[in-house]
């Protein structure tokens, strides 16, 4: 009887143990569920809040007559004013003429050519004496900092002969950009009623322009000092952007354009580029009221930031491959994106629709310096480019011997050396041991050779003590 009680409580003990298991159980399934939906829940209220805050992000009221805020990052529009509007584009031509210029240079050596400043060059600006010498690079920078015409059509005949034959060039160099609301008549930005923009066609002006590192590097500088021989001496030519001068200046500013026209009076046409966490914008303004660019700029890069996509395809520092670099100490370096890449699909695409391709050039050559551009990583949306990221060394790389010219480093050169002198010691330990062996091989024989007419000469002694003869 007493067996039967302790079985029965056994088996309740049981029962109420499963019952406690498979409460718990489902208590911590209704608990997970609940933190899933709480998640779910508070995930869609914080995308949503996120949406409902970007679309609740106002345009800036502005008075130019046409704007445009564009993403050089990922060619969205991200505001615009009557954007398709052909107006007098002002000096941002001369981004054109800074590229136009670029493309013709055979070499980089160019930059340090000499250009005489002749009275058909004089009469457009009194910057530099007729008669006077400047270099290609002074030009250049004297052109992007400051909008200087004389030193834009110095260029023009330098580059193509003369300025018409140049400005045949800036109107293939707009086709090739698939600009089809945009005819140059001069390279300065004179008034001309046959030459004229769209604000949107000049951002895309911009975006190509800033790829080229020289115009980046050369029109975001405070100032340069300029020499001119059989003229007036150096001249220091300061920036005249409104963004470069006092408080009007904006963070992450790289470069840009300004002038004033001479009509429609008392109008401006302003361009800037500003990068911030490796997103970069480009605003443009035609015809704004005088005084106001900087101000109206300034709110529609604080509005283009908060409003532009901002999803990022590629990651700052991401390792892409190796360069070769001729006649460089190093003859393969690694290569690095120099910052985020972004990508803008627009709202009937989907994610399929983006490729990307890292380029890297393959006429590079030392030295290189840490953050040279040795190459692009592009993204494609539908097969069109849409944005790039300079790829990078992050290492300095100096000249390097004689044989970095067929891409042989100086490290394998001297691994290579080393290689060859314990070959050619070992040679040569090689040889040494045969002759030994053959030193020892002949003693041997020597020795055995004394060795046997020491043997006959004892046999020969001894027969003769013994008195013995052959008959």
């Amino acid at each position: 009887m007493r067996t039967s009680n302790k079985a029965v409580n056994s088996k309740n003990i049981n029962k109420s143990f499963v019952r406690i298991l498979v409460t718990v159980m489902v208590m911590l399934l209704v608990s997970s569920l609940m933190v899933t939906i709480n998640i779910n829940t508070s995930y869609a209220a914080s995308k949503k809040k996120a949406k409902a805050k970007t679309s609740t992000i106002s345009a800036p009221e502005i008075e130019a007559e046409s704007a445009v805020v564009l993403s050089a990052s990922t060619s969205e529009v991200v505001y615009s004013s009557r954007k398709d509007r052909k107006l007098q584009p002002g000096s941002t031509v001369q981004l054109m003429v800074a590229m136009v210029v670029i493309d013709n240079m055979h070499d980089d050596k160019e930059y340090k050519n000499n250009v005489q400043i002749s009275d058909a060059v004089y009469s457009a600006g009194t910057t530099f004496p007729s008669g006077s010498n400047v270099k290609v690079e002074d030009l250049m920078y004297t052109m992007l900092m400051s909008g200087d015409a004389e030193s834009a059509r110095a260029l023009a005949i330098y580059s193509a002969g003369s300025e018409a034959n140049f400005v045949d060039q800036m109107n293939s160099k707009a086709q090739q950009l698939g600009l089809v609301n945009t005819r140059y008549t001069n390279a300065t930005g004179e008034y001309d009623t046959d030459q004229y923009s769209t604000v949107e066609d000049t951002a895309k002006i911009a975006k190509a322009a800033y790829q080229y590192g020289a115009i980046k590097r050369m029109s975001g500088e405070s100032s340069h000092t300029v020499k001119v021989t059989d003229g007036d001496g150096d001249k220091k030519i300061a920036n005249t952007h409104p963004f470069m001068t006092g408080s009007d200046s904006y963070k992450g500013f790289k470069g840009g354009t300004y002038s004033k026209l001479t009509e429609p009076e008392g109008k401006e046409v302003f361009l800037a580029y500003v990068t911030h966490n490796d997103m970069s914008l480009v605003v443009v303004l035609f015809d704004e009221a005088e005084g106001k660019s900087a101000e109206d700029a300034t709110k529609l890069f604080n509005y283009g930031f908060k409003k532009a996509t901002q999803k990022v395809i590629i990651k700052k520092g991401v390792k892409v491959g190796r360069v070769k670099v001729k006649h460089g100490a190093k003859t393969r370096m690694k290569v690095y994106t120099s910052g985020k890449g972004y990508v803008y699909i627009p709202p009937e695409g989907s994610d399929s629709l983006v490729k990307t391709e890292a380029v890297i050039y393959n006429n590079v050559e030392a030295p290189l310096k840490s953050g040279d551009k040795v190459g692009e990583y592009r993204i494609y949306v539908a097969n069109e480019l849409t944005g790039t990221v300079d790829l990078v060394v992050t290492e300095d790389d100096k000249v390097g011997w004689l044989p970095s010219y067929i891409y042989i480093s100086n490290m394998m050169t001297v691994t290579i050396c080393v290689i060859l002198f314990v070959i050619f010691l070992l040679l040569v330990r090689a040889r040494n041991i045969r002759r030994r062996r053959k030193r020892l091989r002949a003693r041997k024989h020597k020795e055995k050779i004394r060795e046997i007419a020491r043997q006959r000469l004892e046999i020969e002694e001894d027969r003769r003590r013994r008195n013995w003869t052959y008959r």
